[in-house]
């Protein structure tokens, strides 16, 4: 027994838990960036043809930062929604928030949920309510972006397989079903388990903000595209339903460091039949480019607070 456990300990000694994330982590983003490149292509062969329309750019970016700051006003909601008096302020919970959505950059998404933990247990908020609020927060974020996934889809004119159509119409569905009877079934299981309780009104809020957050990321996707070439407005249900996309595709794959290079190659594959290959690829980078300094700026706008509470 002694010996099998020995060899148990030294037999592949270089694959480990943390080796294998690496390796899956190097081999997303080469495949990604190989991708994005072989897409580049043709702007490398017949060379720059665009031409910058400032005021769009402009526009992508202010949507692109009312969208994450909505993002912030429905986590503070949804901690309203369970939490007792006295309540968390906006500013508060937009602290955990905005500061959590900068440690997806490090190992990945799931870092960003352990920060958004720790930043929320340093401001007392109860364990199991924190623990609920960020299960129907991801919940509200995936329904209601499966829910514009589903209702932008009919206007999606490109070709996709039909099986991939009648999946994301039928998960929408699902997931607009659960939206409407979770405080119902909520108040059903309240009096069986020990759960906190749920304000209706302030459920509703947080998913209707992070449902307009969706809707604010894709006008601003649709700006950032009218930067490089006239876009017209009425397409603007495709950019909602390729934003929605990219995004749901990576949030899936926890371990890439917020999902970089997992949603450009999305954001490019389900462009390029609108905008052209490099385009595509153009409008993918400028859309992350626009995300972070979004979120820094973000952070930064609580400096003022942070410094007067100090004081």
């Amino acid at each position: 027994m002694k010996r099998q456990h020995v060899l148990k300990r030294f037999a592949f000694p270089f694959v480990s838990r943390q080796s294998l994330r690496r390796i899956a982590q190097g081999f997303v983003l080469l495949a990604s960036l190989l991708y994005l490149a072989h897409n580049l292509q043709p702007l490398l062969q017949y060379g720059w043809t665009f031409t910058w329309r400032w005021s769009f750019l402009a526009l992508a970016w202010t949507f692109t930062f009312a969208a994450i700051w909505l993002g912030a006003i429905g986590w503070w909601h949804m901690l309203r929604a369970l939490l007792p008096a006295p309540q968390i302020s906006l500013l508060q919970a937009a602290d955990i928030h905005l500061k959590s959505n900068l440690a997806k950059y490090l190992p990945g998404y799931a870092w960003q949920l352990v920060g958004k933990a720790y930043l929320a247990r340093a401001q007392a908020v109860p364990p199991k309510v924190l623990s609920f609020a960020m299960t129907l927060e991801l919940g509200a974020i995936l329904g209601s972006g499966a829910v514009l996934a589903a209702g932008t889809s009919f206007f999606y004119s490109f070709p996709l397989p039909t099986s991939l159509l009648v999946f994301i119409r039928a998960v929408g569905g699902i997931a607009f079903i659960l939206l409407i009877t979770l405080p119902f079934l909520w108040s059903i299981v309240l009096h069986k388990w020990e759960i906190p309780n749920l304000s209706m009104q302030r459920y509703w809020l947080a998913v209707l903000a992070m449902a307009t957050g969706w809707l604010c990321f894709g006008i601003g996707f649709w700006a950032l595209a009218a930067t490089l070439q006239p876009v017209a407005l009425n397409m603007l249900p495709h950019f909602i339903f390729i934003v929605v996309g990219a995004f749901s595709v990576s949030l899936a794959v926890l371990f890439v460091p917020g999902g970089i290079g997992v949603r450009e190659s999305v954001i490019t594959f389900l462009l390029s039949p609108l905008l052209g290959a490099s385009a595509a690829v153009m409008v993918a980078t400028l859309s992350r480019i626009l995300l972070i300094t979004g979120e820094c700026v973000a952070v930064a706008s609580l400096l003022p607070w942070r410094s007067s509470k100090s004081t």
